[in-house]
C-alpha cells in the first residue's frame, strides 16, 4: 500500500487499470449498471467474461446474456479478411440474383399487359425510379400498384 498509493487508491475505488484484454467500461455493448454488477462479481475484461464457467453463469442470472455477447464480439473481432471477402462475394451473388428476378418480373408484367391490351411500361419505370430501395425492402410497394390501376370514372357507370 505504501509503495504504490495510486494503484491502491484505484483498487479501493474499483477503477484499477486492466493489463490484458478489453475493459468492460470500454465495451460498447455494456451498460453502466450491468458493468458495475459484473465488476462486483469479479469480471474486469470482456475476455474474462467470455470464458465464464457454468457456475459463474448461474450466479450472473439475467446478466449471463453478456457471456454469449462477449463470445460473439470476440469472435467477430478475431475474424480475418477472408470472411470479409466471402461476405462481399455473397452480396454480389445476391445482387445478381435480384437483378435476374427483377428482369423476370418485368417480362411477366409485359405478358400480363399484352393479354389485357394495356401498355404501362413507361408508368412502371417512372414509379420504379421514384420508389427508394428502402421502401422496396420494407414492403412499401402499394403505391406502385395503385398507380398502375386505371383512373376511376366519376358519375354513373356505363351501361353494358
Amino acid at each position: 500500500m505504501q509503495e504504490y498509493p495510486e494503484a491502491y487508491a484505484k483498487f479501493k475505488t474499483g477503477s484499477e487499470t486492466v493489463v490484458d484484454g478489453t475493459p468492460l467500461a470500454e465495451w460498447p455493448l455494456m451498460s453502466g449498471s450491468a458493468m458495475r454488477e459484473l465488476q462486483y462479481l469479479g469480471f474486469k475484461t470482456v475476455e474474462q467474461l467470455s470464458v465464464a464457467t457454468d457456475e459463474a453463469k448461474r450466479k450472473l442470472g439475467p446478466l449471463s446474456k453478456f457471456v454469449t455477447l462477449a463470445k460473439e464480439w470476440l469472435a467477430a473481432a478475431k475474424s480475418d479478411q477472408s470472411e470479409v471477402v466471402k461476405l462481399k462475394q455473397l452480396l454480389e451473388r445476391e445482387t445478381r440474383r435480384r437483378e435476374q428476378l427483377e428482369h423476370k418480373l418485368e417480362l411477366f408484367m409485359q405478358r400480363i399487359e399484352a393479354s389485357e391490351g394495356t401498355d404501362l411500361r413507361g408508368v412502371r419505370r417512372t414509379i420504379a425510379q421514384d420508389i427508394p430501395d428502402e421502401a422496396l425492402e420494407e414492403g412499401i410497394i402499394e403505391a406502385e400498384d395503385e398507380a398502375l390501376e386505371e383512373p376511376k370514372r366519376r358519375g354513373r357507370p356505363k351501361k353494358t
